[in-house]
């Protein structure tokens, strides 16, 4: 999983200066999530973007990585409202158990403008049993979340996250249930 990083990584930082894209970290005291989004193409209406999430939870001793890819869009004429399509693989060592999962992912960011800045954001992820691997046979995740964007490009979050993966003989495992502040760097 480590290597497959290291080549989205690289891949990505090569064109890096003439795309846009973004960096966040989240964290509490016993969790830190990091993300990285590369938009990969603009259009009128859309854009597609690359990306690559670690995340770490000392309670549970997990060690999560995604790598994936979106699509994002405004539908009709609601200024500030934006939805999204992704497929990320997932790769978790959650001690005793291994995963690995490939999710179909739906998003939607709210962020009017008659909010000054102020958003809103939810999104779910899910793997069913023939696309989950190893000692997975499930995975779910959900998110709900507030942005506040107090600079052009960047922004302070508070996101809630919850991570469900169903294993092998051990049924269902709480991966990861964590609220988390952070901030969003946008360039």
């Amino acid at each position: 999983m480590l290597r497959l990083m290291a080549v989205f990584l690289l891949v990505v930082s090569v064109p890096g200066a003439a795309w846009a894209g973004s960096l966040a970290l989240n964290f509490n005291n016993e969790s830190a999530q990091f993300r990285y989004q590369q938009l990969l193409n603009r259009e009128a209406y859309s854009e597609s973007e690359a990306g690559l999430r670690l995340l770490y939870n000392e309670d549970t001793e997990t060690w999560l990585a995604t790598v994936g890819a979106a699509v994002k869009g405004s539908p009709g004429n609601l200024p500030g409202l934006k939805t999204g399509v992704e497929i990320a693989v997932n790769g978790s060592d959650t001690r005793p158990k291994e995963m690995l999962a490939i999710g179909i992912g739906l998003r939607i960011d709210y962020a009017p403008p008659v909010l000054h800045g102020l958003g809103m954001t939810a999104a779910v992820q899910f793997a069913p049993k023939v696309f989950s691997f190893l000692d997975a046979e499930r995975y779910l995740e959900t998110s709900v979340g507030l942005a506040y964007a107090f600079m052009p490009q960047a922004d302070l979050t508070l996101d809630y996250q919850n991570i469900l993966v169903d294993f092998e003989n051990a049924g269902e495992v709480r991966v990861d249930d964590s609220l988390r502040i952070g901030v969003k760097l946008r360039f």
